[in-house]
């Protein structure tokens, strides 16, 4: 059955019981040579980040055609679903990575100032701070590489935990 073919079913039930409880639809494959989520754009990337919890098939099949610029009606379903798992487990490494090497502790200090209405700017903030780094315009950054926009985010988070850190000791030395 190809991708088409389920999308037409006017009662698809019985293939999602198969689909659920196939182990190969929960395989994780490359089949439309997608590549890593490290070449793709960065702000296509935080897109799929804010959208991951309401992610489904049909909204893959249009990224597919909107996005990769590949048209998967024709591709055999199982083949597609494990694209779509690959395509997931992309962005879903993507936020492992960020909130293993982006994220710190908010202090009491922070949250009075109000860090929490920052958190409503979203992905904004992060190419907002890259584009002021690197001298650039909001959409040259939207266009980066991944791997790049998260380079330079790691870079800019590693400097300033240096910097207070810098300053909490030096302070430390003042105060005796």
């Amino acid at each position: 059955m190809t991708v088409k073919d389920y999308i037409e079913l006017p009662d698809k039930s019985e293939i999602d019981v198969i689909i659920r409880f196939s182990q190969k639809s929960k395989e994780k494959i490359d089949w439309l040579q997608l590549g890593s989520y490290e070449n793709w754009e960065f702000d296509f990337v935080k897109e799929m980040q804010q959208r991951i919890n309401e992610f489904c098939f049909y909204d893959f099949v249009v990224i597919c055609d909107d996005y990769f610029k590949k048209k998967i009606g024709g591709m055999e379903l199982f083949n597609a679903i494990q694209s779509y798992n690959y395509f997931l487990d992309q962005i879903v490494q993507t936020i492992e990575i960020e909130n293993e090497l982006l994220s710190g502790e908010i202090d009491a200090d922070s949250r009075m100032a109000g860090i929490e209405s920052l958190e409503s700017l979203g992905a904004y903030l992060q190419i907002r701070a890259i584009a002021i780094a690197l001298h650039m315009k909001i959409d040259e950054v939207k266009k980066m590489k991944y791997s790049d926009a998260l380079l330079e985010l790691i870079t800019q988070k590693r400097l300033n935990d240096y910097q207070s850190r810098l300053i909490e000791i030096k302070t430390k030395k003042y105060k005796k």
